[in-house]
């Protein structure tokens, strides 16, 4: 299990890298004003996408395909991604129709967003095909792969925006997203590398099956993840919300400390807790005492990554940017180092409880932690601004790890069973 995490390591490392750059450079350039915050929020629906496509459905797809010992074939690859295709198709004109709705809006505030998402519509498209091909490369046991997709749009868009700041002296609001939506179109050209390779190496059909079988669960599994993956774009839009309220630079910084902290959940907890929800509904069951030594090694590298980010990075982005935002990010980074610790172990324990079939009771509880979360958060935010508000609602959600891990323990034998 660690070997295949390992040999996709290196590219996670690079991809997760290349996307901290990638906010610093927009940090460097255009600062954080007024622009970088409107960019933010255009950018907000496509984070949402990105993050259904990586957790719900990679977390459904490979689940339900391991539980029911379904074999892919290529019969499955072209079914499932006619489906995708279509998916992605209505969610490019449905973002071209938002955005028509608020260039129609009485309100300024609004028309100024029309723009960058209209031109992120096609970007939303890209992202579900991309995390589409990156599911199937998961469910196959291909981190690498998977994450070649985003490391490819992280790295184009860092070299357009980069080039942007070189020829453009006057940079206006829909230049990033821009930039971003070409960058996440370039990336369609890896994912198909990628879709040819997974597809030849499937076999074309099995004896004695149907050519075209469904995946039992799919939809079940796929609609609880969902479900509690939207109380979760709630959490993150009351943030975006509290900070956009704060002034004019707060959401860029809030979004820039998400972006260096919430790095340590892509690079290692997903890969990780995939390989461990497979192992756990694979061949050899897995015990009590195995269960806990994965959480206690995910926390540990969860806490050590927060020092790093404490004791490395900050002080390196500090040294390199403006007095003031440096003070900005100097006030974020440490609540959202913290936030990092229940929002990791709940990742782990998502993928290992789907897989255990406790979807139901995971879902369940997690809405509801969410939502206690949130009104923590609004009602700290009224007395100590954004740093309280992410520290309040940390704390909480750090509970609700808790009552998870009970739930786990209560559904995994004592003893590992023999093969």
């Amino acid at each position: 299990m660690f070997r295949r995490l390992g040999s996709g390591m290196l590219i996670l490392i690079l991809s997760r890298a290349i996307g901290v750059a990638r906010d610093l450079v927009i940090t460097l350039a255009f600062g954080l004003t007024l622009t970088t915050d409107r960019f933010y929020q255009a950018i907000f629906p496509m984070t949402c996408v990105i993050a259904i496509m990586s957790g719900p459905f990679t977390t459904a797809f490979a689940a339900r395909l391991a539980a029911q010992q379904i074999q892919m074939r290529r019969a499955h690859l072209k079914q499932i991604g006619s489906r995708i295709g279509w998916v992605a198709g209505i969610s490019c004109g449905l973002s071209g129709l938002f955005a028509l709705v608020l260039w129609c809006s009485p309100f300024a505030t609004y028309q100024a967003l029309a723009v960058p998402i209209a031109l992120l519509s096609p970007a939303i498209a890209a992202a579900i095909v991309v995390g589409y091909v990156a599911a199937v490369a998961i469910s196959a046991g291909r981190v690498a792969a998977a994450a070649i997709g985003n490391l490819t749009a992280n790295a184009a868009f860092l070299l357009l925006a980069g080039s942007a700041w070189l020829v453009v002296s006057d940079p206006q609001d829909w230049l990033l997203p821009l930039c971003y939506g070409l960058a996440m179109v370039f990336a369609l050209w890896p994912t198909w590398a990628i879709y040819t390779a997974l597809r030849r190496n499937l076999p074309a059909r099995s004896d004695g099956t149907p050519e075209k079988i469904p995946i039992p669960g799919f939809v079940r599994s796929f609609s609880f993840a969902s479900a509690e993956s939207c109380v979760f774009f709630a959490t993150q839009l009351v943030v975006l919300v509290i900070a956009s309220s704060q002034g004019d630079g707060v959401a860029s910084a809030s979004a820039l400390s998400q972006r260096i902290c919430f790095s340590v959940i892509g690079l290692f907890v997903l890969p990780f807790a995939s390989l461990v929800m497979l192992r756990i509904i694979g061949d050899i069951p897995v015990a009590r005492s195995v269960f806990m030594q994965n959480l206690g090694l995910l926390v540990l590298v969860l806490l050590a990554m927060g020092g790093v980010v404490l004791q490395v990075i900050l002080p390196i982005v500090q040294r390199f940017i403006a007095p003031d935002f440096g003070a900005l990010l100097g006030s974020f980074l440490p609540p959202f180092a913290f936030w990092v610790l229940p929002l990791g172990a709940n990742a782990f324990l998502c993928r290992v409880m789907f897989g255990l079939g406790l979807d139901r009771p995971y879902t369940v509880i997690t809405i509801f932690g969410y939502l206690v979360a949130n009104v923590a958060r609004v009602i700290a935010a009224s007395f100590g601004g954004l740093g309280t508000a992410i520290l309040a609602g940390a704390a909480v959600e750090a509970g609700l790890s808790l009552v998870l891990v009970l739930i786990t323990l209560r559904r995994l034998p004592k003893k590992n069973r023999p093969k």
